[in-house]
């Protein structure tokens, strides 16, 4: 199982949510260099997390979406940054990522 997401609000509301059963998020990064995208790989998982949405996060969903070549995986991730860009619009909501 990989690294669900949900977007979450001030209040713990749920604004929108992605499930990521093949693993998608932590397979692409499997596939990079070790000290590459260091806020993606700060996330656990094997744990929940909880990130404050930042320019920095979404650039490095949009680098590492584009260096895939796999369509379902750049979809996936393309998703996970639809999410990101909104949640760095709304004051007080955080990505709470969801490990095994």
């Amino acid at each position: 199982m990989g690294l669900d997401l949900r977007w979450t609000a001030h209040d713990r509301a749920t604004l929108d949510e992605l499930l990521d059963p093949r693993d998608h998020l932590n397979r692409a990064l499997a596939r990079q260099p070790p000290t590459a995208y260091p806020q993606l790989r700060g996330i656990d998982p094997y744990a929940d997390t909880d990130v404050s949405p930042s320019t920095q996060l979404i650039a490095e969903i949009r680098h590492l979406r584009d260096a895939q070549s796999d369509p379902e995986v750049s979809m996936h991730l393309n998703r996970l940054l639809s999410i990101a860009e909104a949640a760095l619009c709304c004051t007080g909501s955080y990505l709470h990522f969801v490990g095994d």
